[in-house]
């Protein structure tokens, strides 16, 4: 971590009482910076705003919380600045109780991003993990990430990139870090979350602006169809647009619909184009 603020202030401690340290009682987003501007900030903010609503939160001013990710991503060298809103401190137990609620944002250095996944694909696995349905937290990225840790941990093979998690019906939610999209023919699908996972940024661009000549559809997908899809990818507001060569073992030849979307959205992010 480059630096940090706490409501405002710039330092690198929180209370001890903070509900989301305790509980994961927050929402979060991760926003890519270029050229020490935040990309899509207008997005993550708006995304923030549906999370406090939704998850019941306190609303910070958003007009301070925007100066305060562009502070961050003017930091030397910071590549991803992440916000982070927390119910504030609280007592011990459940109970809200009140909380006013606590704003932190985080500026990070660039991850390590291997220019040559962008052009031959990731090779992906399916988790062991089954997901929970909470229809309740769906689509919102909460401060519990316990799920996606869980499945991460399950292996180690430096060769497999991620994982793709499924509910207890086999229906495909996402992968651990990242939204998926399946192409059909000229009509590229994505899960519905509306039992669970993150409705991502990069997602909202994809389902807004598909290329041209093909439609999106947001669906009920069974793990089981992936094998006929013609073409499969991720999509990730840090890593932008990524195409997958393979899922266990079945490999994807085209990687079209994934270069043409890295045409259109990584100029903007200063990710590569392929």
């Amino acid at each position: 971590m480059l630096a940090a603020w706490i409501d405002g202030v710039r330092g690198e401690s929180v209370s001890l009482s903070d509900r989301a340290l305790h509980y994961g009682d927050g929402a979060f987003t991760t926003i890519r910076v270029r050229a020490q501007q935040g990309c899509w900030i207008d997005a993550h903010l708006q995304r923030l705003q549906q999370s406090c609503v939704g998850l019941c939160l306190p609303k910070p001013d958003f007009a301070q919380l925007r100066t305060e990710i562009e502070d961050a991503a003017r930091v030397e060298s910071a590549g991803v600045v992440k916000v982070l809103l927390s119910r504030g401190d609280g007592a011990r137990g459940y109970a809200p109780q009140g909380a006013p609620g606590r704003r932190m944002v985080f500026a990070y250095a660039s991850p390590e991003l291997d220019a040559s996944t962008y052009a031959q694909g990731l090779q992906l696995r399916y988790a062991d993990l089954v997901l929970s349905q909470q229809p309740a937290l769906a689509g919102y990225k909460h401060a519990n990430r316990l799920e996606q840790i869980m499945a991460r941990a399950e292996w180690d093979d430096p060769t497999i990139a991620d994982a793709l998690l499924c509910d207890v019906d086999g229906r495909v939610v996402s992968a651990t870090s990242a939204n998926v999209f399946a192409r059909f023919g000229n009509e590229l699908r994505t899960p519905s979350l509306v039992r669970a996972g993150v409705a991502g940024i990069c997602r909202q661009h994809v389902l807004q602006s598909p290329p041209p000549g093909f439609s999106v559809t947001v669906t009920d997908m069974h793990r089981d169809a992936l094998g006929t899809a013609d073409e499969l990818f991720l999509s990730n507001c840090v890593r932008g647009i990524v195409p997958v060569r393979a899922l266990g073992d079945h490999g994807y030849a085209s990687m079209s619909v994934a270069r043409s979307l890295m045409r259109a959205l990584h100029p903007a992010l200063g990710l590569p184009v392929y």
